[in-house]
């Protein structure tokens, strides 16, 4: 049971009380800190109703959050215990139930409903929307302009790429996420117009999946696939080829809507499934995706295992080292035996590192080729794991560096 406290957050000067009520703790935890964020509101948690029932300020909420199904007492004794207490506070069913599954007697009588679903960005919009319009108080009426910026807040650190654009195709939230998948900051991003934001995805400026949202006058079948539209989201599949190597996103983007249900802009939501693709390809066609990218470019990519092993080896290794693909899948140990003496300790250190995220900063190492030459090579891996989270390996990039540049 969470109780009032002061908080470092920098609330502004009157932000809405709610208490939110589920025997979900994590779920609790999510909530606390999701609406917390927008600056806006300052949650307590209750964890059952009779926790809840227990508080002696209970009346003095400005909302209250409550699940449908608990343990012992249920979200609709809830209700009727607070109704009954005279109190008229804004009461909002936040349930996994389908709204036709509650009573319908309980609906009327300044009662609202909102379905947690999987994608928590828009069902916590929703929920913040419904908050806002449930509570009577005399606050100055929030702008679109104002709820973007809250959403766009509340989005920054999410582990989904995410971007937003406004009503006039201009961005105005691009996640850390979103700059680590593009190596594009948001200070970069951020008021950008004329479909730059397809640049990295696209490899040109034309309208994205998330421009069709608010001008659909352009034809989406032909770079999208697996499109399915329902209402104002739309959920497709995208092959980038402007990557290393190519990638897969499975993308969602839906309208934001103002609280007067005007559109405001549209946000994007981004999420890599190019492993979970190249598993679910039979074994002759395994590394087909990395095909195209391996005959045009000089870099030396290969997949190490989760055992050191070599998996996939491009051609671009004889160019750069000497040794032929067939010969470092055979034996490993030769990438480390290219490694330069004095760098081989900054070596073992960075592949033991490089399994603990899934952002790595690049590095510079030099490798002796076969040749006795020496030269730099700019390292950048990234860590792959399969569906069920297990390891497999990490796929690297080495390009040659001039001297002159190290």
């Amino acid at each position: 049971m969470d109780k009032k406290k002061e908080t470092d957050i920098d609330y502004h000067n009157n932000p809405y009380s709610i208490l939110h009520v589920d025997d979900e703790s994590l779920l609790l935890e999510m909530s606390k800190c999701y609406l917390e964020r927008t600056r806006e509101f300052i949650v307590d948690t209750a964890e059952s109703v009779d926790d809840a029932l227990n508080l002696f300020n209970i009346k003095s909420y400005d909302a209250i959050i409550s699940d449908y199904n608990m343990p012992g007492k249920n979200g609709i004794f809830f209700f009727k215990t607070i109704r009954s207490m005279g109190s008229t506070i804004p009461f909002i069913f936040f349930s996994g139930k389908e709204r036709d599954e509650i009573e319908v007697e309980v609906l009327p009588s300044n009662v609202m409903y909102v379905q947690k679903g999987e994608n928590l960005i828009l069902t916590y919009n929703d929920l913040i929307r419904d908050l806002k319009k449930s509570i009577k108080r005399n606050v100055p009426h929030q702008t679109p302009a104002t709820d973007i910026q809250n959403l766009s807040y509340s989005t920054k650190d999410l582990p989904d790429a995410i971007f937003i654009i406004n009503t006039d195709h201009e961005v105005v939230a691009w996640n850390h996420a979103m700059e680590r998948m593009t190596g594009l900051s948001s200070e970069v991003m951020i008021g950008k117009r004329n479909y730059e934001y397809s640049i990295p995805f696209l490899g040109k400026k034309q309208p994205f999946l998330i421009d069709y949202l608010l001008t659909p006058n352009f034809d989406i079948k032909h770079v999208y696939h697996d499109i399915k539209i329902e209402g104002g989201t739309i959920t497709a599949e995208l092959i980038s080829k402007f990557f290393h190597w190519n990638k897969f996103f499975k993308i969602q983007v839906s309208v934001l809507l103002s609280e007067t249900n005007k559109i405001s802009g549209a946000i994007a939501i981004f999420r890599e499934i190019t492993q979970s693709k190249f598993l679910k390809l039979p074994n002759h066609q395994k590394f087909s995706p990395h095909k195209p990218i391996e005959i045009h470019s000089p870099d030396w990519i290969y997949w190490e295992g989760p055992h050191q092993q070599i998996l996939y080896c491009s051609s671009s290794s004889a160019t750069i080292t000497g040794y032929t693909p067939q010969e470092i899948r055979t034996d490993p140990s030769i990438i480390y035996e290219m490694i330069h003496p004095d760098d081989q300790k900054k070596w073992k250190k960075h592949k033991i590192d490089s399994k603990k995220s899934l952002y790595n900063e690049p590095h510079f190492f030099r490798i002796q080729k076969r040749s006795g030459d020496i030269i730099w090579i700019h390292h950048h891996c990234k860590p792959i794991y399969g569906e069920n989270g297990a390891y497999l390996g990490k796929i690297v990039s080495n390009i040659i560096v001039p001297l002159h540049k190290v």
